[in-house]
C-alpha cells in the first residue's frame, strides 16, 4: 500500500522531496490511513509534516477525536494544532449550510497554519478518495453539471493535494486492519441527513453490491477520462480567449462575436473562462448562465441580462460585454462639465478628467491660415458661435446640423449610426453650444459651424494628450 501511494504521487506531482505539508486529520478512517502513510512517507521524501485538526463543535463525541488525533501525532513526533470553530453559528451568519461552512473554516485553519509555519509555501493535504470522488461525480450529476463537474474532485487544485486518490474505501479500512491503526467513527455519516451521505449510503452501495463490485472503480475511470477531455478544452478554448476576447481599463470584458464560427462548445468554455475573469471565481456560474451568454451573442444589439455577482452581459455591434454592475445593473453616470466663455476662445487650454489638453485658438481667415481637420484638430466658423461653449458629456436632447440644407439628426441616433456601444457613449466628450453638438470629440463635427467662404474668424480646436494628440493624427 506504501508503495502504491508513494508512487501515485510522484507520477502526479502530489509529493516532492523536501515538501511542507500540512495535513487536515479528523481521526476517521480515511485521514489515519493518510496520516500513516505520510508519517511512513517523511523520511522517504524528507517532509516537513504538519497535522491540523478542526472542532466543529456539532458532535458531543468531538473532543474525543481531537484527543485521539493529538496522542497520535505525539506518538509519531508529528507537530499538532487543535482548531475549535463553531460551524452552526458560523452556517447561520453567513447563510450557509453546516456542510459548506464546516469546508469554509477547514480550509481556513489549514492555509492558516501553512502561513504561519511554513511562510505558506507548502502544500495541504487531504484524505479524499476514490468512494469521495464517486460520490461528487454522481451528486454534480444528478444537480446537473458539465463535464467539469463530471470529473469529481481531482487529486490536486491548487496547494491542495490529495495523496489517496488512488484508494477506495475498502482498501483503505483493510489497511488500517492490518496495521494495527485506530480510527474514530463519526456517526453522522450513517444518517442521511445530507445529500452525500445519501448517495454513499444507499446509491454506491446498491451498485457496489447489485451491479458490479468495481462500480467506485469504473466511475472513477469516467471521471479521470472526462478530467483529460475538460483539460484539453479548456486549452482549446484558451486559443479563442486569446484571439476573440479583450479586457478593458475598467474591468469589463469584451467578446468579439465573430467568434460565433467557432466550435459552439469551444465557444462556452471561453465564455465560462471570461465570467471567471469578471467575477473572479466560477463559483455559482451554471451552464443555464453560460447559455444564457451564448444565446445573448446570437441575438440583436442592444439587449442585456443579468448574471451572479452584479455582472451585466449586454450585446453591441458585433460585440458582447461582461462587466460588473452595483447590484441593479445601474450604474451612475459620470459627470463632465467645463465651460468656456466666448471671450476666452481667443485662446486657452482645458483640460479632461484624464489630463487630455484641449487647445483653443482664434485665428484671422484674411492671415493665411491653413485650415487643418485631421482626427484631433478641427477648424469651425468662429462667428457663428453666440453663447459660451461646453466640454460635457452628452444631455437628452443633444442634436447636430448633418447636411447643408439645415437638417438635425439627435446625437443618440447619430451615435447608433456610428454603432457606438452604448456603455461608450455616456462617457465620449463632446463641444457644444447649448444642445447643439459643434463637435463629437475625435470623430464629426456639425455642418452648421463648418467653414465657408464668408468665415472671416476661425476657431481652431486641438486635442492633445496620448492617442489622441492632434499634432500627429
Amino acid at each position: 500500500m506504501l508503495k502504491k501511494v508513494a508512487d501515485y504521487c510522484v507520477t502526479n506531482g502530489l509529493i516532492c522531496e523536501n515538501d511542507n505539508i500540512v495535513a487536515g486529520i479528523s481521526g476517521g478512517a480515511d485521514s489515519m490511513c493518510l496520516l500513516f502513510l505520510l508519517h511512513q512517507m517523511r523520511s522517504q521524501f524528507h517532509l516537513n509534516l504538519s497535522v491540523v485538526h478542526v472542532n466543529h463543535k456539532i458532535r458531543t463525541e468531538a473532543c474525543e477525536d481531537a484527543a485521539y488525533v493529538e496522542k497520535m501525532c505525539k506518538k509519531w513526533e508529528i507537530p499538532y494544532y487543535l482548531y475549535e470553530v463553531n460551524v452552526p453559528d458560523y452556517a447561520a451568519l453567513h447563510h450557509l449550510s453546516e456542510e459548506e461552512a464546516g469546508r469554509k473554516l477547514r480550509y481556513q485553519a489549514f492555509e492558516e497554519v501553512l502561513q504561519k509555519h511554513f511562510g505558506g509555501v507548502g502544500k495541504i493535504a487531504v484524505a479524499h478518495n476514490q468512494n469521495d470522488r464517486a460520490e461528487t461525480v454522481l451528486f454534480h450529476l444528478f444537480r446537473g453539471t458539465g463535464i467539469k463537474g463530471l470529473s469529481g474532485i481531482n487529486n490536486m487544485r491548487d496547494n491542495i493535494i490529495r495523496p489517496i486518490m488512488c484508494l477506495n474505501r475498502s482498501e483503505i479500512e483493510e489497511f488500517l486492519k492490518n496495521n494495527d491503526i485506530v480510527f474514530c467513527i463519526d456517526k453522522t455519516n450513517a444518517e442521511d441527513t445530507y445529500t452525500r451521505n445519501r448517495i454513499r449510503n444507499h446509491i454506491l452501495t446498491y451498485a457496489s453490491e447489485n451491479i458490479t463490485p468495481r462500480a467506485v472503480e469504473h466511475v472513477n475511470e469516467a471521471a479521470k477520462l472526462l478530467e483529460e477531455t475538460q483539460q484539453l478544452l479548456e486549452r482549446l478554448s484558451d486559443r479563442l480567449y486569446d484571439q476573440y476576447v479583450g479586457v478593458q481599463d475598467d474591468g469589463a470584458v469584451r467578446i468579439d462575436c465573430e467568434c460565433l464560427k467557432e466550435e459552439p462548445l469551444l465557444i462556452r468554455y471561453m465564455i465560462m473562462k471570461c465570467v471567471g475573469v469578471v467575477a473572479n471565481t466560477g463559483k455559482d456560474i451554471t451552464s443555464r448562465h453560460i447559455s444564457d451568454i451564448y444565446r445573448l451573442m446570437k441575438n440583436q444589439t442592444g439587449r442585456q441580462i443579468k448574471l451572479p455577482y452584479g455582472i451585466i452581459a449586454r450585446k453591441e455591434y458585433g460585440f458582447l460585454f461582461l462587466s460588473k454592475g452595483k447590484g441593479n445593473g445601474q450604474e451612475s453616470l459620470p459627470q463632465l462639465e467645463i465651460v468656456i466663455e466666448k471671450s476666452d476662445l481667443q485662446e486657452t487650454v482645458k483640460y479632461l478628467p484624464d489630463g487630455t489638453e484641449v487647445v483653443f485658438k482664434v485665428f484671422d481667415r484674411e492671415k493665411s491660415f491653413t485650415i487643418d481637420q485631421k482626427t484631433y484638430t478641427k477648424c469651425f466658423d468662429y462667428d457663428k458661435i453666440i453663447k459660451s461653449l461646453v466640454i460635457r458629456y452628452r444631455n437628452q436632447g443633444d442634436y447636430l446640423i448633418v447636411d447643408k440644407r439645415g437638417s438635425k439628426k439627435s446625437l443618440k441616433q447619430y451615435l447608433i449610426n456610428e454603432k457606438i456601444p452604448a456603455h461608450e457613449r455616456d462617457t465620449m466628450p463632446i463641444l457644444a453650444e447649448e444642445d447643439h453638438v459643434l463637435w463629437v470629440m475625435g470623430m464629426r463635427i456639425s455642418e452648421y459651424y463648418k467653414i465657408t467662404d464668408d468665415t472671416k474668424n476661425i476657431l481652431q480646436v486641438q486635442i492633445r494628450g496620448g492617442a489622441k494628440d492632434g499634432r500627429n493624427s
